[in-house]
């Protein structure tokens, strides 16, 4: 009787071992499965696809490394120019000849690919996070608990744990997706989130002294 009685323990607790991290993964929160896959994130870099109901579709390039530092190159009909390097931003538009220099934001819904670039653990405080998933990709929106802002909802999709778009909602009812392209491994150089402004433009610092 004892012994049928310690197979059977055996029994039970190799079946447990052999479930218990998917339980586990079915236990975890919707903020703690986001905050881990956008923490996998150090740097990226992407071709991206921007589009809108009211605006012409932007394409471009994004690179980024953590923390809070990247480089947009958008094409016409916008061209522009963005980068971080984690402490100011610069705005450069080619075709106004002009550069606006700010102190960096850590909002997301002010900069929303800080979503990407930020620190993860921070949307926990700011943010309700809901998930879903179908057989391929990984759903998550993102509700600011204070609606403060024009922001109303935030949305990103992963596919094989990388972010493949964005979503942004704002409370007029206007939605901007971002289609990303990744690809694999960078080399990102450091000079990729430095700006050299150019000759013969205007320059406007709104940086705070």
């Amino acid at each position: 009787m004892h012994r049928r009685n310690k197979i059977l323990s055996g029994w039970l607790i190799g079946l447990l071992s052999i479930f218990s991290p998917a339980l586990a993964e079915e236990e975890r929160s919707p903020a703690d499965r986001l905050v881990t896959l956008l923490d996998n994130i150090t740097s990226m870099k992407a071709s991206f696809q921007q589009s809108s109901r009211t605006q012409e579709a932007q394409s471009g390039t994004v690179w980024l490394q953590k923390p809070n530092r990247f480089r947009l190159e958008t094409a016409a009909p916008l061209s522009q120019t963005i980068v971080s390097d984690g402490e100011s931003l610069w705005t450069y538009d080619r075709d106004l000849e002009q550069v606006v220099i700010s102190s960096i934001s850590h909002r997301v819904e002010e900069l929303p690919i800080l979503l990407l670039a930020g620190d993860a653990a921070n949307l926990v405080d700011d943010y309700r996070v809901d998930y879903f998933e179908d057989e391929v990709q990984q759903f998550f929106l993102l509700q600011p608990l204070k609606s403060e802002g024009i922001l109303d909802r935030l949305s990103i999709t992963f596919e094989d744990g990388s972010p493949v778009s964005v979503g942004v909602d704002t409370s007029t009812h206007e939605r901007t997706v971002i289609n990303l392209e990744l690809q694999p491994d960078p080399d990102i150089a450091d000079e990729t989130f430095t700006f050299t402004i150019p000759d013969e433009i205007d320059v406007i610092d709104d940086r705070l002294e």
